[in-house]
């Protein structure tokens, strides 16, 4: 991942974004998955595992997860439109 200051107009192209961090929001997680390796395991279906937000860490909401991963940009759009969405 790199980080470029942004300008007006610029240009991006595909190589720019081959791997991307996203937060996932995880429902239904066993509360044996509910550590550190296991979250890792998780989540790790999906991408590379970051780290998991406070809220996680601290067991304050046990009705879902949220972790940070790094994925393949190309599976992107697979990801989003064969996932349902809830806002």
């Amino acid at each position: 991942m790199a980080n470029r200051h942004w300008t007006p107009n610029m240009q991006f192209s595909e190589d720019d974004f081959s791997r991307i961090p996203i937060w996932i929001k995880l429902h239904h997680v066993s509360l044996e998955y509910w550590t550190n390796k296991g979250l890792s395991y998780v989540a790790g279906a999906l991408g590379v595992p970051l780290h998991a937000d406070v809220t996680t860490l601290m067991h304050k909401c046990l009705t879902y997860t949220r972790v940070c991963v790094v994925i393949d940009a190309s599976k992107l759009r697979n990801l989003i439109y064969n996932t349902p969405m809830e806002w």
